[in-house]
């Protein structure tokens, strides 16, 4: 086994991309970056391994902002139905001395 690379993954990935799109040649490459031909085609390798994987997995996005108030305005009415029920619940089997809610206005 080899010794590990010391280029960083964005160097390892630039280089990739240049033998991909045809500007180097893996020999020249590895020429350039002073490593071994077969060093570049592991990173080539790896490379399309990831990208294959990211593609395999659906993209997680972030929730805009608008998303993150209705996601927390659907909490807030979800807590507000199930007091609602308890409130019935116990009204229906004849309690009436329950506090106000936590929603009630």
């Amino acid at each position: 086994m080899g010794k590990p690379s010391n280029k960083s993954a964005e160097d390892k990935a630039r280089v990739v991309v240049a033998v991909l799109k045809g500007e180097l040649t893996a020999i020249a490459a590895a020429r350039l970056e002073g490593v071994s031909e077969q060093t570049i085609h592991n990173w080539k390798a790896a490379f399309l391994e990831g990208g294959r994987a990211g593609l395999s997995v659906p993209a997680r996005r972030r929730p805009t902002g608008r998303e993150a108030g209705l996601r927390a305005r659907i909490e807030e009415l979800n807590e507000a139905l199930g007091d609602a029920q308890v409130r019935l619940r116990v009204l229906q089997q004849g309690d009436h001395s329950l506090p106000p809610s936590k929603t009630s206005r």
